[in-house]
């Protein structure tokens, strides 16, 4: 019943610079006039900035050059491949420009979280295992996980319902996924969490292949979907294979997906919260989405996705997920305000994350 996802994601950035822009680049003192002729003149064969002199061999007639590395470089301290919002005030800036997102070991980003080796709860066991419960309610798995239900009712009445709305089923599925793996080592109780292993199961042979239109991808998703839905009414039914007792999320849990529910639930946020008013009347479901959010961040941290050992993925995840908990507090205070700073913390530290991370 298992399904292992491997998932290896390269990291890249960017490259926005055209040729125009990168004899811009070098407008340090203005953009027109005499000083725009200036610098002109300084891209093809003056001083770059880059190394102090034109004759070295590895400056080009427009200003950029070749480290030792092979990084391009536009000048001194401006990688090429880099993507700034504004590029040329970047350029007029004194000294060395971080790459943005990511920051200095030991500083803030300019996103607002801190870089840091171990942003997610440990254990009190000092095994290194994720103590869920300073991570997300065992209240809200379930809540979530009969919403996911629910959704499902609608959605796998028949084929022809399911042919209709099949592509925007995986990003649920593998939450139910997340949630159920969550639930089995949650110290807290869940009406469900003797059988969250079976659900977890489950849920991830609901993608055992990719889902396309027609019966056969409709029996895949819709057999083991009626399977969970008699667990969650307390009713487990038989002849189930046992459960594997493997807790490893990669095993289960795919990031793609899960990474498409959290851009679903920031887009909930950006929608449904524009103003006090909308605030207070969506507060409870704006803190069990943030809450949520929380949680399935934390999962993409886990042993196996490739980032537990990458610090600067996981300053971008404590970041957002520092943003959510600000969004939840908002909510408690009332304080619109409050809530678009942590609302633009976290969708701001998403971007920046994925324009690093494709």
């Amino acid at each position: 019943m298992r399904q292992r996802k491997s998932v290896v994601l390269g990291m890249s950035y960017m490259c926005v610079f055209t040729c125009t822009l990168t004899v811009g680049m070098f407008a340090l003192s203005g953009c027109g006039g005499d000083d725009a002729a200036k610098d002109d003149a300084a891209a093809d064969g003056g001083e770059t900035g880059a190394t102090g002199s034109s004759d070295s061999p590895k400056v080009s007639r427009n200003g950029t050059y070749v480290d030792e590395g092979g990084r391009k470089w536009l000048a001194k301290d401006f990688p090429y491949d880099v993507w700034y919002t504004d590029p040329l005030a970047v350029a007029r800036q004194e000294g060395k420009v971080a790459d943005p997102g990511v920051g200095d070991p030991g500083t803030k980003p300019e996103n607002g979280g801190e870089k840091t080796t171990d942003p997610m709860p440990a254990s009190n066991s000092g095994s290194g295992e994720i103590n869920w419960k300073d991570v997300v309610a065992a209240s809200v798995l379930d809540v979530e996980m009969k919403k996911i239900n629910n959704r499902f009712k609608a959605k796998l009445l028949t084929v022809a319902t399911f042919n209709s709305s099949y592509l925007e089923l995986p990003p649920h599925v593998t939450t139910m996924t997340a949630l159920s793996a969550i639930a089995a080592q949650h110290p807290d109780e869940v009406r469900w969490k003797k059988n969250a292993k079976q659900i977890r199961d489950l849920s991830a042979s609901m993608l055992t292949e990719k889902l396309q239109r027609g019966p056969k991808s409709y029996k895949q998703i819709n057999e083991p979907y009626l399977n969970i839905g008699d667990i969650l009414s307390g009713s487990r039914p038989g002849g189930l294979a046992e459960p594997n007792e493997d807790d490893a999320m990669v095993e289960y849990v795919d990031i793609g997906f899960l990474m498409k529910r959290l851009d679903i639930g920031k887009k909930w946020l950006l929608v449904n919260v524009g103003s006090e008013e909308a605030l207070k009347e969506n507060a409870e479901e704006i803190k069990h989405e943030a809450a949520l959010m929380s949680a399935l961040l934390t999962v993409t941290t886990t042993e196996g996705y490739g980032y537990f050992e990458d610090d600067d993925f996981k300053a971008f995840v404590k970041t957002m997920i520092d943003g959510s908990k600000k969004v939840s507090e908002a909510v408690d205070t009332g304080s619109f305000d409050n809530y678009q700073l942590g609302f633009s913390q976290l969708s701001q530290a998403c971007d920046k994350c994925h324009s690093t991370y494709k």
